[in-house]
């Protein structure tokens, strides 16, 4: 990671287009390559500025974003206090820590507003080994659903910290 702080906060519609354009240049980079034409487009269409411009507004999403400057570096979104919906980090901040921040701030969140249950993901191959250094575990085989292939992955509904959005 850079030597600059990056900062985190939550996001706002204003940001969705920026989301996309993380979000699918990563997607591009190390997750869809493994897909079915089908799968890769429509995992795509779900990162598209109108899907996320949704999703941001919704009231059963949390976004927060990681921005170092002016340059968005980072996402994660969470669905309804136990999906982990989006964990996305840019190449060159990858294996820096700060997908972990991310997490741990949507995590508390979540365990602060709702009973504690286990979180659950559906992750790439890519992010496997990311996201069971972050304490998620399988939860079956490997999945394709509509040409999307991910991992099934849960995670114990514990506190890791007290870190907060502002």
């Amino acid at each position: 990671m850079n030597a600059k702080v990056v900062k985190i906060r939550r996001a706002t519609i204003k940001d969705a287009q920026r989301i996309s354009e993380l979000a699918q240049a990563v997607a591009l980079q190390f997750i869809v390559d493994e897909f079915t034409g089908k799968g890769r487009a429509l995992y795509l269409h779900e990162l598209a500025p109108e899907a996320i411009t949704k999703r941001v507004a919704a009231k059963d999403f949390h976004f927060l974003v990681a921005e170092d400057g002016e340059a968005l570096v980072g996402v994660a979104a969470m669905q309804d206090n136990w999906h982990l919906y989006h964990l996305l980090v840019a190449k060159g901040y990858q294996r820096g820590g700060l997908a972990g921040r991310l997490w741990q701030i949507l995590r508390d969140e979540a365990l602060s507003a709702d009973p504690p249950r286990n979180f659950k993901a559906n992750v790439p191959r890519y992010a496997i080994a990311a996201y069971t250094r972050l304490g998620f575990k399988a939860d079956g085989a490997m999945r394709d659903e509509k040409g999307v292939h991910f991992q099934p992955m849960t995670c114990p509904a514990k506190r890791l910290g007290a870190a907060t959005a502002k």
